[in-house]
């Protein structure tokens, strides 16, 4: 098997078929398995939808365990060489999976624990690829407790950026709507930290592999659709919930460069600020009804 593929539903059957579906049109010079794991959605039918697929297992969580540890659960089913986590909401249009391995297989490519592909959007603009790692002056310009302006790289900040450069490169993080892993890579690192419920599980994991020495590489001439937050839009979480999901998880990844009571006490700092801003808004939503 050189491909374990695995997609994470949660209330997006419609989109995993088609996440499926795309990868049985495209791909034909790799053998792969698919593992779907449901992550206890308010109703599913993937079992019945996805019978008819050969090499496609489906499997239904009794509890949402959140992206990262439904993804190793899945990772725990799997028989591949390389691991390739895809989004429920993103789908491919060429045999993009083929050519994230022929890129791995090189054998230049031997310290590359991870590659992804450029994603673009639905009408085929770029979309977020990559990003930099959290650093302490972004959590510091987040909070604005540091000017923006007096920074010299202002362009190490983005977390979050549109592939913008033209022959493969070493980024620090790779999305994890798609992103081809090496197994030997998860054998002796892990795949996802399960502290994370959702965000910022894709920059640990990069990290993780990056401290030990190895490469993430984006590669800009293999491009797959990510639509982007449906499973999240489709939730049962409040505004608030998912405010507070985000916030831990940019606490996890901070405690990577910075020690822990800093890490602390700046995302505690980040939470006072995002509480504060979000019952503003409620207040003046509020205050707009009354009024009318």
């Amino acid at each position: 098997m050189d491909v374990s593929i695995i997609i994470i539903n949660f209330n997006t059957d419609e989109l995993t078929v088609q996440a499926v579906e795309s990868v049985f049109a495209n791909e034909k010079n790799v053998a792969y398995e698919i593992i779907v794991v449901d992550n206890n959605s308010n109703y599913t039918n993937l079992e019945l939808l996805l019978s008819n697929y050969n090499n496609v297992k489906f499997v239904k969580l009794d509890t949402n365990l959140g992206f990262g540890k439904a993804n190793n659960y899945g990772y725990n089913l799997s028989k591949g060489k390389y691991i390739f986590l895809l989004n429920s909401d993103a789908y491919l249009i060429d045999d993009s999976i083929s050519r994230l391995v022929e890129f791995m297989e090189d054998p230049k490519n031997t310290d590359v624990a991870c590659c992804g592909p450029n994603l673009l959007n639905v009408h085929g603009k770029l979309n977020f690829s990559y990003g930099n790692f959290l650093s302490k002056e972004k959590l510091l310009v987040d909070l604005g407790l540091k000017n923006i302006r007096s920074i010299k790289n202002k362009d190490k900040l983005a977390i979050s950026k549109l592939c913008d450069f033209e022959k493969p490169s070493e980024v620090d993080y790779l999305s994890g709507a798609a992103i081809m892993i090496r197994k030997s890579m998860i054998e002796k690192y892990g795949l996802f930290n399960p502290k994370y419920f959702m965000y910022y599980e894709d920059m640990d994991l990069c990290f993780k592999y990056y401290k030990n020495g190895f490469k993430n590489i984006l590669l800009p001439d293999v491009k797959l659709v990510h639509i982007g937050g449906q499973s999240w839009v489709k939730n049962e979480f409040g505004s608030y919930k998912s405010l507070t999901i985000i916030l831990y998880s940019k606490y996890l990844f901070s405690k990577n460069i910075l020690n822990a009571p800093t890490a602390l006490a700046l995302c505690f700092l980040g939470y006072l600020k995002s509480t504060f801003n979000f019952l503003k808004t409620k207040a003046k939503i509020f205050v707009k009804k009354l009024i009318k």
